[in-house]
């Protein structure tokens, strides 16, 4: 039997392992019989039409994207198999595309652990409780990227217009609204940091407790620090306060387009990504409360 010889061969030439060997022998023969349930008996008559059907299938099955891309995987190496034996003369998986994985997102923020970080007790006449509570507030009330805040100058603050100017990805440069509040805070740290130190917030708006501009890893152990109080979510990165913000955005009915200029997206499919928890809620809501639901 072919597959036989194939797997043969990518033992003992390929050397592949014996996990691989049972993934594919049982991938290949699944797809033998998904072409016997369509009448298909020679590998001749198979086609990219035929093959697309076939993701299609597995994709009804609710596999993972990585388990699907595996099975693309054996297909495409037996059937170049087959042309290298002459069994066939063209390769009609040739042009089969693996499938993109979804990128995992940072779980929000629950509405308990928003509420705890927000009330937090500050020192805010000392600078750098001042300039932690000044930097999640502007994680929170603006979803800018760590790399944005970081780039931050008091130039790119702007009181009268309540208005902050960010460069983003591609020095793309976009403008976030901020809350009367959000820039009373942003005022009374500069006033705060001129008054008791000499670093110049025109080449940065944050600085270490050394004195030194911040910096990625820097602004991740703060975040990560004052998460760790108010919850146990695994990932307790910056993302997340910049999730959470989205999150929050569209769960009280923001437009998404509006939601994707805030966050600089160039394509609406990534903000689209942050609704994910949105529906996962309801769902839990609908399998709770409807009446053919309960148990």
């Amino acid at each position: 039997m072919l597959v036989d010889q194939f797997l043969i061969y990518i033992r003992d030439e390929k050397r592949y392992s014996k996990h691989t060997l049972h993934a594919y022998d049982f991938d290949l023969n699944q797809f033998i019989e998904f072409l016997e349930s369509k009448g298909i008996l020679d590998f001749h008559e198979v086609n990219l039409v035929i093959l697309r059907s076939y993701i299609a299938f597995l994709n009804q099955q609710n596999l993972k994207a990585v388990t699907i891309n595996r099975k693309i995987s054996a297909i495409k190496k037996f059937f170049s198999f087959l042309v290298e034996l002459k069994e066939i003369s063209l390769n009609p998986a040739k042009d089969l595309k693996f499938l993109k994985p979804l990128k995992n997102i940072d779980p929000p923020l629950s509405e308990s652990e928003v509420k705890k970080i927000l009330e937090m007790e500050f020192d805010l006449e000392e600078v750098n409780q001042r300039r932690d509570y000044l930097i999640i507030q502007m994680f929170f009330f603006t979803g800018i990227r760590r790399a944005e805040l970081i780039g931050l100058t008091s130039s790119d603050v702007l009181l009268g217009e309540k208005m902050i100017r960010v460069r983003g990805k591609g020095s793309k440069t976009r403008m976030i609204p901020i809350s009367s509040y959000l820039a009373d805070q942003v005022e009374q740290y500069m006033n705060l940091m001129q008054d008791k130190t000499r670093l110049n917030l025109r080449e940065s708006l944050f600085y270490t407790h050394k004195g030194n501009k911040i910096y990625p890893k820097f602004v991740h152990n703060l975040i990560n620090s004052y998460l760790s109080i108010v919850s146990t979510k695994r990932k307790k990165s910056p993302h997340v306060l910049r999730h959470t913000f989205a999150t929050q955005l569209l769960k009280k009915g923001a437009d998404i387009n509006s939601v994707k200029e805030l966050m600089g997206h160039s394509a609406i499919s990534s903000t689209e990504k942050y609704t994910h928890y949105d529906i996962e809620e309801l769902k839990k809501v609908y399998n709770h409360s409807h009446p053919r639901e309960k148990k």
